[in-house]
């Protein structure tokens, strides 16, 4: 198991997950707790283990009902393809279609679209201009 991405943030849950992981495989290799063969498992191990840590077992048929309850397929199907989205680790909703990109989370500045590199010409200017309309991006993808 591989806790650490280089260029990727963790925040505190990456650090319980982390430490849930540890102390479930530890009680294993022990054999202080019966094998984890599934997720069940892990979970009630992970429940009687980490008292301090609340564990809830979500079912795959719950996530697909709560998938169906939100339309995701829909959502997912009429979604605009974005040109070049795997080079940006920060991209951000705005009002009326449009979004905001960004590297990586905490970099101050914008960037434009297909560039990584290259700043926003609006980037110190209001966030209305530091954004890229959805239709562009349908009209460039048709091209």
């Amino acid at each position: 198991m591989a806790f650490f991405a280089t260029s990727h943030g963790k925040g505190v849950v990456d650090g319980i997950g982390g430490t849930v992981k540890r102390v479930v495989w530890r009680a294993v290799s022990s054999r202080r707790v019966p094998v984890v063969a599934d997720a069940v498992s892990f979970a009630k191990v992970a429940s009687e283990m980490c008292k301090a840590v609340k564990i809830n077992f979500i079912s795959s048929k719950e996530l697909d009902r709560s998938a169906d309850l939100l339309d995701l397929s829909t959502c997912f199907q009429e979604a605009t393809a974005i040109p070049g989205i795997s080079k940006y680790h920060c991209i951000e909703p705005q009002e009326g279609g449009q979004v905001r990109f960004r590297i990586y989370s905490s970099q101050p500045d914008y960037v434009e679209l297909g560039d990584p590199h290259k700043k926003s010409d609006s980037d110190s200017e209001s966030d209305d201009e530091t954004t890229s309309d959805l239709s562009e991006l349908e009209s460039r993808d048709e091209d």
